[in-house]
C-alpha cells in the first residue's frame, strides 16, 4: 500500500481502486524497497514491478501480457520483462542447466534473482538463480557471525568465495569484542 501511495496521486489512486472493483482484479507486483528490505540483487532505487493482474473468480485465469502492460503504462508502473518461450521438455532441460549453472548467469546483461516459469496451462512456479541462492545463504553466515563472533558449521562453507567470505568476515568481527559494536559498525 505504501509503495502504490508513493508512486500515484490521490486521483490516480480512486482511478486504480475504480479499475480493480470495475474489472474485478487484483494486481499482483514485485516491491523492491531499498530502505526497508534491501534485496540481494542491487537494484538502483526502489521500484514496484507489475506482474500479472488476476481475475477474482474461482476458476484461475489472468490478463494477458499485453493488458497487463497497458494497466503498467496507464498508472506508471515497471512491467515484468517476458522471457523465452520454451516448446518442448527438451529445451526447457537445457535452459534450467544454463540458467542454474553458473553462479555468474545474467539476464539482459544483469544480475537477476530468477525467473517465475508459466506452462501453457497458466500453473507458474518460482525458481531462483545460483547468485541468489549463494548470497542469501551468505547473509545467514554473516548474521550468525556478527553474533556470534564465528559460525559453528563451517562445513557449510562449500566454496572457496564462501571461505574467503567468511575469513573476511571473521576477521572484520575480531576488531569488535560484542555483537554491539558488530552490529553498531
Amino acid at each position: 500500500k505504501e509503495a502504490v501511495e508513493k508512486r500515484l496521486d490521490a486521483k490516480q489512486r480512486e482511478d486504480l481502486s475504480k479499475l480493480l472493483e470495475e474489472k474485478n482484479i487484483t494486481l499482483v507486483f514485485e516491491n523492491v524497497d531499498q530502505e526497508n528490505d534491501g534485496h540481494i540483487i542491487k537494484y538502483d532505487h526502489s521500484e514496484l514491478y507489475l506482474l500479472d493482474a488476476i481475475n477474482n473468480d474461482l476458476k484461475y485465469s489472468k490478463y494477458s501480457y499485453e493488458d497487463t502492460q497497458k494497466i503498467a503504462t496507464r498508472f506508471g508502473f515497471v512491467h515484468k520483462l517476458q522471457g523465452p518461450t520454451i516448446n518442448n521438455w527438451q529445451e526447457f532441460y537445457d535452459w534450467y542447466n544454463k540458467v542454474t549453472s553458473d553462479n555468474k548467469y545474467q539476464y539482459n546483461g544483469r544480475l537477476i534473482e530468477g525467473f517465475v516459469i508459466e506452462d501453457s496451462a497458466g500453473y507458474m512456479v518460482k525458481i531462483k538463480l545460483t547468485y541468489y541462492h549463494f548470497w542469501k545463504f551468505m547473509r545467514a553466515i554473516m548474521a550468525e557471525t556478527i553474533s556470534n563472533g564465528y559460525i559453528t558449521d563451517t562445513q557449510k562453507l562449500a566454496t572457496p568465495l564462501a571461505n574467503y567470505f567468511y575469513g573476511w568476515l571473521k576477521h572484520w568481527c575480531e576488531q569488535y569484542e560484542t555483537k554491539d559494536e558488530r552490529i553498531a559498525n
